[in-house]
């Protein structure tokens, strides 16, 4: 599941622009890189990848030119995002740490010296599969697994080019005290939906110290699609308050709603498509029709 962290933008950043060109944002620092002092992370089959997503700002506003294929340099990104980093048990897969360049593809689009911000959404693996497929699983049913949850690290501080030390970020499973978990079934007009038909994502709202090794907090992640029952999980992430996104792929509609509140594991909401919000209104909750 590769999403660009365009999403969290707007709990964080300012309201990110969806039509803008890295052009019109201007150098803020001299650098050639940006490097984010991390290591391979631990938990779940020892293996995954990383997504690496940013955000320009000017004048309270931010872009992620990644998500915008008009954009001057979008050739420089890497599927809508800025570039996957993957990593394998047992080796040190980012030695000098996970870089932001100055160029990418032959195209000097001068990032490094642009960003506000940096996004590591850290997909681990439950299960082990060769490079380059994709073991991130979030239903132990579907994969007969023990899974493991993602989180997300936002950087915004570089000292020389550096972050602060990331260290080693421990992957979370569902026996963990502080682990919750949300699911449910997803229907149209009475009929459940079919596999990847819909797909969530979920942004912790709050952020933990205690998953990694140097104490640099990080906050909850998932992001998953239906099964060809409609059920959906978020797989296991952190108890408490989260941001989501629902994205109906077949009628091209987008919900986003937020006071989504994640108590325990076997925590359970429904959905139905052709109610407003998808039938995801309530009270503490906020939720917004978004364009797709």
């Amino acid at each position: 599941m590769l999403f660009g962290l365009l999403a969290l933008a707007s709990l964080t950043f300012p309201i990110p622009a969806l039509a803008d060109d890295t052009t019109n944002y201007p150098w803020i620092r001299p650098d050639n890189w940006l490097s984010q002092v991390i290591v391979s992370p631990t938990g779940g089959a020892g293996s995954g990848h990383i997504v690496v997503d940013l955000l320009l700002e000017k004048s309270g506003q931010s872009y992620n030119p990644c998500q915008n294929s008009a954009d001057t340099y979008y050739g420089a990104c890497d599927g809508g995002v800025y570039k996957v980093a993957r990593y394998t048990l047992g080796s040190n897969d980012f030695p000098y740490g996970i870089f932001i360049d100055n160029s990418n593809n032959n195209l000097s689009h001068f990032w490094a010296r642009r960003v506000g911000a940096i996004f590591l959404e850290v997909y681990p693996y439950s299960v082990s599969v060769p490079a380059p497929l994709d073991g991130y699983r979030l239903d132990p049913g579907a994969c007969n697994c023990t899974v493991t949850g993602g989180f997300q690290v936002i950087i915004n501080d570089w000292k020389g080019g550096y972050s602060a030390n990331i260290g080693s970020l421990h992957a979370m499973d569902l026996s963990d005290s502080d682990a919750g978990r949300l699911n449910g079934f997803i229907k149209r007009n009475g009929s459940p939906v079919m596999q990847d038909d819909v797909n969530i994502d979920w942004f912790g709202q709050e952020s933990t110290v205690s998953r990694t090794s140097t104490g640099y907090p990080v906050q909850s992640f998932a992001s998953w699609p239906t099964n060809s029952d409609g059920y959906y999980t978020s797989g296991p992430v952190l108890k408490g308050n989260y941001h989501i996104y629902v994205l109906d792929k077949g009628a091209n509609r987008k919900v986003e709603c937020l006071g989504i509140n994640i108590k325990g594991t076997y925590d359970r909401l429904d959905m139905e498509l052709a109610q407003q919000h998808f039938g995801l209104d309530g009270p503490g909750r906020q939720c917004y029709d978004r364009q797709p």
